[in-house]
């Protein structure tokens, strides 16, 4: 017999949060620890725990691109920025899907 199961409206969906390491490579990533850098702002001398610098929100990218002009050189930028930011899959799947959307 199925279960029904009801989502709170309210509660946090875990498997969404994805942290700055997560978006590095496994190259990124050794490079960052064997060069002692930061995984918050990605300087040399310290670690993100010992960060000076605002903890960055990696799950809202809605106002990262509030004060750029929209012209096409930019558009261009802001869609390279967000990829940089995806696992290499992750980057061929929403190329793929971009060229095969009718609507884009």
């Amino acid at each position: 017999m199925p279960t029904t199961s009801s989502k709170d409206p309210n509660a946090m969906d875990v498997d969404r949060i994805i942290t700055t390491i997560d978006r590095l490579t496994t190259e990124q990533r050794e490079k960052h620890i064997r060069e002692n850098r930061c995984f918050n702002c990605h300087r040399v001398g310290h670690r993100a725990d010992k960060c000076r610098v605002p903890k960055q929100d990696n799950n809202d990218n809605t106002r990262k691109f509030d004060n750029v002009p929209k012209t096409p050189n930019a558009t261009k930028a802001m869609i390279r920025s967000l990829l940089t930011e995806m696992k290499e899959e992750e980057k061929k799947q929403v190329l793929e899907d971009l060229i095969t959307d009718a609507d884009f």
